[in-house]
């Protein structure tokens, strides 16, 4: 133990000379994060007039609706531009799966990856693939009636359709 008198010198706090007491001030920040929410606080998180945000930790929160609605968002830095990504809401999404979305979203900005951008690019290729398998469905469906000499307006409408795609 340090005694004040003898090793401490006059006006230099203990913590400066690298010393500890072992008891917390609550004033020193840990590099152990503590997570603000749990399962029963969002559970317990009722509607307000005006729509607000609870913190988790790492820019992960929870946003709840004026109607009650619990929806995860991950706030974000990239290339020094404040953005926002829409996780999902709270029932669909557990607090630990919210968590790991979060973690993965920071491997993709440590990678220069935005993950927005990458959210939003993944929607539009799925989006994609699923029409060219609703077009290729319906096009087999209209090869199937006109060789059973049904031509029909649905098969005209189809190839509208397919020519105005295209030349857009």
């Amino acid at each position: 133990m340090l005694c004040p008198t003898t090793s401490n010198p006059v006006g230099v706090h203990p913590d400066e000379l690298g010393v500890s007491s072992g008891v917390s001030d609550g004033n020193e920040k840990s590099d152990t994060p503590t997570m603000a929410l749990t399962h029963a606080k969002i559970r317990n998180l009722k509607p307000k007039e005006r729509p607000y945000k609870t913190a988790d930790f790492d820019g992960l929160y929870i946003h709840v609706t004026a109607k009650g609605l619990k929806l995860w968002r991950f706030e974000y830095r990239i290339v020094g531009k404040e953005k926002l990504l829409a996780i999902c809401t709270y029932p669909a999404v557990s607090l630990l799966a919210a968590r790991k979305a979060r973690d993965k979203a920071r491997v993709q900005i440590a990678s220069g990856i935005d993950p927005s951008q990458f959210k939003r690019e993944s929607a539009f290729a799925h989006k994609d693939l699923q029409s060219r398998a609703f077009g290729k469905v319906a096009e087999m469906y209209l090869n199937k009636t006109e060789k059973k000499g049904r031509l029909s307006v649905v098969k005209f409408l189809f190839h509208v359709q397919r020519n105005l795609r295209e030349s857009l």
